[in-house]
C-alpha cells in the first residue's frame, strides 16, 4: 500500500516594513509591507506579498492592542490567491510580573511540508508569570488553528497519481505550559508540558495527518556572572 502524504520541503524567505505616525500618546497608525517567498521540491515556487494598515493603541496602563489589518496575495506561475491578511494582539500587564496576552491570525505559509503553500488562521491565548528573584514562575499558552492548501488555477477533475503531494487540510488544538520555582536570580528548575491534537479535515487525502501526542519535559536553569547554561530531559507519550 502507498503512503498517500510525500513530504514536500521547502525554504522561505521574507521581509518586512512598516511606518507609523504617533497620532497622541495612546496611538499610533501606519502602513506595513510583508513580502515572503516559498521555494519547494516537488511544487511550484510561491511569492506572497500583504500590505495593509498597522497601528497600536494603549487602552490603559497596563492593556495594549497592536494589529495589522490588509489584504495578502499569493503568486505561482501567473495564477494567484488573494486574501484577507490578519494579525492582532491584545496584552495585559496587570502586574510587573505577570501578563495575559490574546490574538488572532490569518496569513499565507510555506505549510507543514505535506503539499504545498497553505493559508493559516485561528487565535491564541496566555498567561505568564515571572518571578524576578524568588518565587514560583508559571506559563500557559493555548491554541486552535486551521491549515488550508492552497490551489492555484482550475482544479483537475482527475485523480492525482500515487505520490502526487496532497494539500493536508488540519484543524489543530495546541495548549502547552510549564511551572517551577526560581531559588534565586541564578537557578530556577521547571517542568513543562505540551499537548497536540491535530485532525485532517473532512475529505483531505492525509488521513495519516492524524495526530495526538502530549510531550513534556524538565529543565534547571543555572546564570553564573552573567553567562547562562541550563540542561533537558524531554520525553513523549
Amino acid at each position: 500500500m502507498i503512503d498517500p502524504v510525500d513530504f514536500n520541503d521547502s525554504i522561505d524567505f521574507g521581509a518586512r516594513g512598516a511606518w507609523r505616525r504617533e497620532l497622541s500618546e495612546r496611538s499610533s497608525l501606519g502602513l506595513g509591507l510583508d513580502a515572503s517567498y516559498f521555494d519547494f521540491e516537488d511544487t511550484d515556487s510561491v511569492f506572497v506579498e500583504s500590505l495593509g494598515v498597522v497601528g497600536t493603541y494603549n487602552t490603559a496602563r497596563t492593556m495594549t492592542l497592536s494589529y495589522a489589518v490588509g489584504a495578502t496575495r499569493a503568486n505561482s506561475e501567473g495564477d494567484s490567491d488573494t486574501a484577507m491578511y490578519l494579525d492582532v494582539t491584545i496584552t495585559r500587564t496587570p502586574t510587573e510580573t505577570s501578563a495575559f496576552g490574546a490574538g488572532v491570525r490569518q496569513s499565507y505559509t510555506p505549510g507543514s511540508g505535506v503539499g504545498g503553500a497553505t493559508q493559516d488562521r485561528g487565535g491564541w491565548v496566555s498567561y505568564d508569570r515571572t518571578s524576578p528573584a524568588r518565587g514560583v514562575n508559571a506559563s500557559i499558552l493555548g491554541g486552535y488553528w486551521e491549515r488550508l492548501g492552497v490551489e492555484f488555477g482550475e482544479p483537475s477533475a482527475t485523480p492525482p497519481p500515487p505520490g502526487t503531494p496532497v494539500s493536508g487540510d488540519t484543524k489543530t488544538f495546541t495548549v502547552s505550559g510549564s511551572v517551577g520555582w526560581s531559588f534565586n536570580r541564578y537557578v530556577a528548575l521547571s517542568a513543562a508540558y505540551a499537548y497536540v491534537d491535530q485532525r485532517a479535515d473532512s475529505g483531505s487525502a492525509a488521513d495519516s495527518l492524524d495526530t495526538r501526542y502530549g510531550s513534556y519535559g524538565v529543565n534547571l536553569r543555572w546564570n553564573i556572572s552573567g553567562r547562562g547554561a541550563s540542561t533537558w530531559t524531554q520525553g513523549t507519550r
